[in-house]
């Protein structure tokens, strides 16, 4: 059996949301946040998303740290990962400037907690790369803590169900 992807009205939305976010200038923040609750088809719209465009795609994981979430960015990149978090990091965003992509990174509920986002944040303000963050039904309120975080929120898209009649 052929497995088909079906463009829903969410996949629809954030296909307009990716080529909206590449097409914004320099001085306009790039940041998106993806959410929605589970089984809405977000991790397979983005990981299509990506395997169609040259991106960065990255899954957070539980217990995952700052030095794990950019070695996890540099091997998608096509490098190989340094130990220090700082060679990383500036690996990262020599290459970002030299050749922008949009950077992915799904399940960020793991990340909001402790901090780590800061770090996506980081790289975002470094390289000016879109980055697109995408989390669960509460990611919203859990970035709204961080309002220095929401200011480079460019768009927010909620996943919804889709009703078949």
């Amino acid at each position: 059996m052929k497995k088909t992807f079906i463009r829903t009205k969410n996949v629809k939305q954030f296909v307009s949301l990716m080529d909206e976010l590449q097409k914004l200038p320099s001085n306009i923040p790039k940041m998106a946040l993806v959410y929605g609750e589970h089984g809405l088809g977000k991790s397979q719209t983005i990981q299509w998303w990506a395997d169609k465009n040259d991106s960065v795609y990255v899954r957070a994981t539980q217990g995952m740290t700052s030095r794990w979430l950019l070695s996890e960015i540099v091997e998608e990149l096509g490098e190989e990962a340094y130990w220090h978090l700082q060679d990383n990091f500036e690996l990262i965003e020599n290459i970002l400037k030299e050749n922008p992509r949009v950077v992915i990174v799904d399940e960020i509920d793991y990340l909001i907690e402790k901090s780590i986002i800061e770090t996506l944040r980081d790289l975002h303000d470094k390289t000016g790369c879109p980055m697109v963050l995408v989390g669960m039904g509460t990611a919203d309120k859990k970035i709204a803590r961080y309002p220095h975080l929401m200011d480079r929120i460019y768009k927010i898209l909620k996943f919804e169900k889709i009703f078949c009649q």
